[in-house]
């Protein structure tokens, strides 16, 4: 910071810039306010004191990441309060980018404990992947059964006519 102060202080000492004999050119002041605001801009920060580096990653920021997406007591709670297949399949979606995200120190080429947590997350998005496409065919069955029994009903409505 205080470097780029020295420098503009330098500039002016070395090439005995004043006010008045500037000539209207601007783009001296100009450099000299980019200089010092670039200092400040680096500076102050570390001035105030920087945020802690260190980021959580581990088993509590997955555990809040399922609550946060309400996938923590399974898609079974979900489906029974309405929510539908195409609802669940897009939160699941949207889940696995954000946890990738949250858990950023897991690096499935680092050792073999970081593999398995990567294996274990893969795992249980294509399990609930897998949950969604068993629930849309038991949906679509039992429409298909829906539509047989409206023509049953309908073939024995034509039989007693």
């Amino acid at each position: 910071m205080v470097a780029s102060w020295f420098d503009v202080i330098s500039d002016i000492i070395i090439n005995e810039r004043v006010p008045g004999n500037l000539k209207g050119d601007m783009t001296v002041v100009y450099n000299w306010m980019f200089l010092w605001n670039y200092g400040v801009g680096f500076g102050f920060p570390l001035l105030l004191g920087l945020p802690d580096d260190t980021k959580d990653c581990g088993s509590i920021q997955f555990r809040e990441t399922m609550r946060e997406y309400q996938l923590d007591q399974g898609l079974a709670v979900l489906l029974n309060r309405g929510a539908t297949v195409d609802d669940l399949r897009s939160v699941i979606s949207e889940f696995q980018s954000v946890v990738g995200t949250k858990l950023f120190c897991i690096d499935g080429s680092e050792n073999v404990e970081s593999q398995k947590a990567v294996n274990a997350i893969s795992n249980l998005i294509a399990a609930m992947g897998a949950r969604l496409d068993a629930e849309e065919l038991a949906q679509s069955e039992n429409d298909n059964d829906a539509d047989d029994n409206r023509i049953k009903r309908r073939r024995a409505l034509v039989h007693r006519i």
